[in-house]
């Protein structure tokens, strides 16, 4: 599905475009990222196969059906389990300025997604959930392969729409407590980041 619309990792952590940018990545999972942060949102949806990252000294597993929303200035990097089996992945960065800029339209969804007062980064949305916003990202996909005079216009519809859809689910789940084990982890990584 999309093969075309592949992209090849690339090391780079700096947005090109001022809305936004989507990836669609399989290959292996690159162990050499080092721990680091950026100046927008990335929303990072797993395909296929098994994914730990670390997020601000916490470590999520991501599975299929699941998601990792990453906000500016939060400290991150993926840490695979297994460095030669391929993943299959949708990465979204959203520039602040883009999110922003949705206030004036969508001014709930844009507190609850960027609100300091409501930090979550694992997102385990329901099957109908996750069916919505995976098929919202492929649309996203097609329309940037695609490229024809409309795709810009209709490429930031289906952002808004995504949008809409993860502020929902995240204002009726509200923010995931950090499990033991995350917070064991946390003090190790403040470590680790001291030294």
């Amino acid at each position: 599905m999309y093969s075309s619309s592949l992209t090849r990792f690339e090391v780079r952590q700096e947005m090109r475009r001022d809305d936004f940018e989507i990836f669609y990545r399989c290959d292996t999972a690159p162990s050499s990222i080092a721990l680091h942060d950026h100046d927008f949102y990335e929303l990072y949806c797993l395909i296929d196969g098994q994914m730990d990252f670390i997020v601000n000294g916490c470590r999520y597993t991501l599975e299929p059906g699941s998601l990792l929303l990453i906000a500016p200035g939060e400290m991150h990097r993926s840490d695979p389990k297994d460095t030669q089996r391929e993943f299959t992945r949708v990465v979204l960065w959203l520039s602040r300025d883009f999110v922003a800029s949705l206030s004036a339209v969508l001014p709930r969804i844009v507190q609850t997604i960027a609100s300091k007062n409501h930090r979550w980064n694992l997102i385990v949305p329901d099957e109908e959930t996750y069916r919505v916003l995976h098929s919202l990202l492929f649309s996203l996909l097609y329309e940037k392969e695609l490229a024809d005079a409309d795709s810009q216009f209709l490429s930031r519809l289906i952002v808004m729409q995504l949008m809409v859809h993860l502020s929902r689910f995240l204002s009726r789940s509200g923010a995931p407590t950090p499990t033991h084990r995350e917070a064991r982890y946390a003090a190790t990584m403040k470590v680790y980041e001291y030294i």
